[in-house]
């Protein structure tokens, strides 16, 4: 899941994966809803209110509260200003365009960008086509991301958000 998320938030090595929450005062969220697909049969949905609540010199901590089938759980994310010690990424973009997406009866025009990404931390390497609609009037900045993880076990994750608040 480290490598996921560092696919996510990292795509681009050259851009401070914290901008998406530059601009926002502490307190702003967003809540999401996630879609995991381990294959056909088997899938789980959730759904998570991710809060900024500090910022460090070194990273941004969200509080995050997760319903998993109606089970709530609350834990503290610490989110690095830059890829952890010992990842090595290498992206390749694969398009790139404007589009529009609808969220809580808003339509944001966002910038949708697909990239093949490949992660290595700890000896493993997670290879995964991403596709992310970045908007910046988001807390995170993120809209939307579909990603496939291709190796070392596939999955397919669908995140969308559902609703924000900025502070």
């Amino acid at each position: 899941m480290i490598l996921l998320l560092a696919c996510a938030l990292f795509q681009d090595p050259a851009q401070d994966p914290a901008s998406g929450w530059k601009t926002f005062a502490i307190g702003s969220w967003v809540r999401v809803r996630t879609v995991t697909k381990l294959d056909a049969k088997n899938e789980t949905r959730s759904e998570s209110k991710l809060t900024l609540v500090e910022r460090t010199k070194d990273s941004l901590i969200l509080e995050q509260e997760t319903t998993i089938q109606r089970e709530t759980r609350k834990d503290r994310v610490v989110m690095p200003l830059k890829p952890p010690s010992g990842t090595v990424l290498k992206v390749r973009e694969l398009s790139r365009a404007e589009e529009e997406v609808v969220i809580g009866g808003r339509t944001l025009k966002c910038l949708r960008v697909e990239n093949e990404v490949e992660a290595t931390q700890g000896g493993v390497t997670a290879k995964s086509v991403t596709r992310m609609w970045l908007a910046p009037e988001i807390p995170g900045g993120l809209a939307r991301m579909r990603v496939k993880v291709l190796s070392p076990n596939p999955l397919e994750v669908e995140l969308d958000v559902a609703e924000y608040e900025k502070k």
